[in-house]
């Protein structure tokens, strides 16, 4: 089996669980829980190959998962440049279509922020210092 397939298959398995993974905490959404689907999505990825053995589903979280999401937004920060024009690095294949699905499409890691400059607090235009 291809290394994108197992790619596939484990980021496919994060988004059928996306609401328990990344979930507020609740009386019904405890830490348990939500460390039981991580194992489910640890299994997923030792079976595809992306993890060894000796890898707890900590790493996956946080290495594996973020390192394929940095990748995808990387993709879609140079599609946006001006004079870049795409090209084949900017092609954006199943896991980064996969990953934007993940991070849903109101994320502000995917569509940036709406406040601009002129928007941001101001610094006064005086300041006085005084002397004591």
């Amino acid at each position: 089996m291809s290394r994108e397939l197992g790619k596939v298959e484990f980021l496919r398995a994060i988004r059928a669980r996306k609401y328990i993974l990344f979930g507020k905490f609740s009386p019904t959404l405890t830490k348990t829980l939500k460390s039981e689907h991580w194992g489910e999505v640890r299994k997923i990825a030792l079976a595809m190959g992306l993890i060894n053995e000796n890898k707890q589903y900590t790493y996956c979280r946080d290495v594996l998962l973020q390192n394929l999401r940095k990748r995808a937004v990387e993709k879609l920060d140079n599609a946006r440049k001006t004079g870049t024009g795409g090209g084949a690095i900017a092609k954006k294949t199943e896991i980064d279509l996969l990953v934007y699905e993940i991070l849903g499409k109101d994320s502000s890691v995917l569509n940036g922020t709406e406040e601009t400059v002129a928007e941001m607090e101001t610094i006064p235009k005086c300041v006085h210092y005084f002397i004591l």
